[in-house]
């Protein structure tokens, strides 16, 4: 089979799919090695992408999906949902920021890096989609742990949390210097 046919059959599958799919369920269905799947994935995006179309390929933390053209977002969006000129407030951002810079965080980890109550921001990032349940701690009360969704992927055009803008959030002595402002405060407990 020639690689256009390969394509084309790979499209189809994503376009049935909807939703994510890893590498290695579309070569196990077309029995070919996952390395050929990953290039012939490449090139179809690069395709899409050099004929400015409709839709795209995005490759989101290891799994491809067929998307809109985020050129084309507020078009589609008028066939599909009331337009809601409400976006998300400044704690709910800060909320995402510290889930998404940790990878996965508790309310009670939010609350201690935003040293406020988080509750409703949380509440308001899983409404949303962008914020998922990854389970629980296993320590009393077994706190809910959540992490970026895929769709916190596709809504804010990330390939993988690497994409966020580099922090140090980890220091060299940071454990035992407490200070996390830039003029030298220090956070009162």
């Amino acid at each position: 089979m020639k690689d256009r046919d390969y394509k084309n059959i790979i499209e189809a599958m994503l376009f049935a799919a909807g939703d994510e799919i890893q590498p290695g369920r579309i070569a196990a269905a077309l029995e070919i090695d996952n390395e050929t799947v990953e290039r012939l994935l490449g090139e179809l995006r690069e395709e899409y992408q050099g004929e400015h179309r409709g839709i795209m390929l995005r490759d989101m933390n290891g799994s491809w999906q067929m998307c809109t053209n985020p050129l084309y977002f507020e078009n589609v969006r008028l066939l599909f949902e009331k337009i809601d000129n409400k976006n998300l407030s400044q704690a709910a951002y800060e909320t995402l920021a510290v889930i998404a810079y940790n990878t996965e965080a508790t309310r009670a980890k939010v609350d201690a890096v935003r040293g406020v109550n988080s509750g409703s921001s949380i509440s308001t990032l899983a409404d949303k989609g962008l914020i998922e349940e990854a389970g629980r701690l296993d320590a009393p009360g077994r706190p809910v742990v959540y992490r970026p969704s895929m769709e916190f992927y596709r809504a804010f055009g990330f390939k993988s949390l690497d994409d966020l803008i580099p922090v140090d959030i980890a220091a060299e002595g940071r454990e035992e210097d407490p200070k996390v402002f830039p003029d030298d405060r220090v956070p009162l407990d």
